[in-house]
């Protein structure tokens, strides 16, 4: 939506109408190529690389250690779990971020 014409929304599931002038869209993409040239206009887009292998490394180790503060919640406890070897952060720095909790 513009600016202009968006003062004036009326959203049909619940019959109210209100002010979007000032909303902002987040939008995201795997595949922006399926995603029209008059819808891709109106935002500005941002591509952001796959991290290199030490930015895998870094998201694997952080995304165990918050995880295993989720599940440990005491950290007397968890100082008293056996750490994750380099070996085993690796074989999860090539796994996707869902991937890395599910298998944390």
């Amino acid at each position: 939506m513009e600016p202009v014409t968006a003062t004036k929304v009326k959203d049909r599931s619940i019959d109210f109408e209100f002010d979007a002038s000032r909303v902002l869209y987040v939008a995201t993409a795997n595949d922006d190529d399926r995603i029209s040239a008059p819808v891709r206009s109106r935002f500005l887009e941002f591509f952001i690389e796959e991290p290199d292998i030490d930015g895998r490394l870094v998201l694997a180790h952080s995304i165990f250690q918050a995880t295993l503060e989720r599940m440990v919640p005491q950290e007397d406890l968890r100082a008293q779990l056996t750490r994750p070897t380099d070996l085993q952060i690796c074989r999860l720095a090539w796994k996707t971020p869902r991937q890395i909790r599910m298998a944390s």
